[in-house]
């Protein structure tokens, strides 16, 4: 089994575990990495100029939770954690969920 096999199984299998589309959680999930860099880098620039570093890190901290935010909103693993959202049936709802 190639290293493109074992990256393809894990990715699907982010989706099985957690019970949501792995496609838009692995999107997201890899989408953020370069947004994270951003606004990290962002951030240490604003903290050497001295400068106000609150909207850095507000997007910094978004950008790193965003995958799980979207599983706690979307997956039914975290339903026992008091955050239940009532789930449509419409076509739009249905691609995320």
């Amino acid at each position: 089994m190639g290293w493109w096999e074992i990256l393809k199984e894990w990715f699907l299998s982010l989706g099985e575990k957690h019970n949501v589309n792995p496609y838009v959680f692995g999107g997201i999930y890899i989408g953020a990495i370069p947004f994270f860099f951003i606004s990290f880098f962002w951030m240490i620039k604003k903290i050497k100029n001295k400068q106000s570093v609150l909207l850095p890190v507000l997007l910094t901290s978004f950008f790193f939770v965003s995958a799980y935010l979207y599983l706690i909103i979307v997956g039914k693993k975290y339903s026992h954690m008091g955050v239940c959202f009532h789930r449509p049936n419409g076509w739009l709802w249905n691609l995320f969920y």
